[in-house]
């Protein structure tokens, strides 16, 4: 059994611990994935359908309670194109 490496945090004040829907290796195995990440939209709403939690969703809108939060997402330019998995994943949180 490997063990899963944590990457270092910095304390920001109270702010939350961040709620993983699933883990890397699962989005990057994922058939949309490199479909997804050059921009293809469809491609991404695949993904994010299959690998988003509802377990995780919950817990989000338990820790939201009482706020109003804007959602964001980062446009990040790889090298096939502007990736669409952030954007669909705020979407569809939203």
């Amino acid at each position: 059994m490997s063990k899963i490496i944590q990457p270092p945090r910095s304390p920001w004040g109270n702010f939350p611990d961040v709620l993983i829907h699933a883990s890397e290796s699962a989005v990057k195995q994922h058939p949309a994935y490199k479909a997804a990440k050059a921009g293809d939209g469809n491609a991404a709403i695949a993904l994010v359908n299959n690998t988003m939690s509802e377990a995780q969703n919950l817990a989000l809108v338990n820790l939201l309670r009482g706020h109003t939060p804007t959602l964001v997402s980062a446009h990040a330019y790889e090298r096939e194109g502007i990736n669409a998995i952030p954007e669909v994943f705020a979407d569809l949180l939203g």
